[in-house]
């Protein structure tokens, strides 16, 4: 499912992805990703709006420094938001990730304005010793999207 921001979401998503951005980087927190920029941290922001309302949820706009974890609360769940711009990309978790830090974690594939909803992973599903891979950024729990499920197959 495609979900294209409002003007006053794409302005949202540059000030908080900014800001986030530097304060994390105030804090000594780097980016995993290899391409450490502020656009990044923006396009991640992004599809956490996107997806905060696929969902009707409100998106967590705190600004303190943050490593992990949820991105958004949905239902009582927690889920973190993974984003890339490569429309057939993998959801990806790093190795040392904290299997606990999220129940649930979603795909959204795209940049600023437009993003895509791809799926979700259970952290249960996602956290196998068999999906540890190196897709060339480092050692990674990988899957692909034709692994991922839509909200209606979830089972609680």
């Amino acid at each position: 499912m495609q979900i294209i921001l409002t003007e006053a979401e794409i302005k949202l998503a540059q000030y908080v992805g900014k800001r986030r951005g530097q304060v994390n980087r105030e804090a000594g927190i780097v980016d995993q990703r290899v391409d450490d920029t502020l656009d990044l941290d923006t396009d991640a922001f992004g599809a956490e709006l996107a997806l905060a309302r696929l969902l009707n949820v409100y998106p967590d706009l705190s600004l303190s420094p943050r490593k992990g974890g949820e991105d958004l609360v949905w239902g009582g769940i927690t889920v973190d938001v993974k984003q890339t711009k490569y429309p057939d990309g993998y959801l990806l978790a790093t190795h040392w990730k904290d299997v606990k830090a999220s129940r649930l974690y979603a795909l959204m594939t795209g940049t600023l304005p437009t993003y895509t909803f791809r799926g979700f992973a259970c952290a249960d599903d996602l956290f196998q010793a068999h999906r540890l891979t190196d897709v060339g950024k480092g050692k990674s729990y990988a899957m692909t999207q034709d692994e991922l499920i839509t909200h209606e197959d979830l089972r609680w």
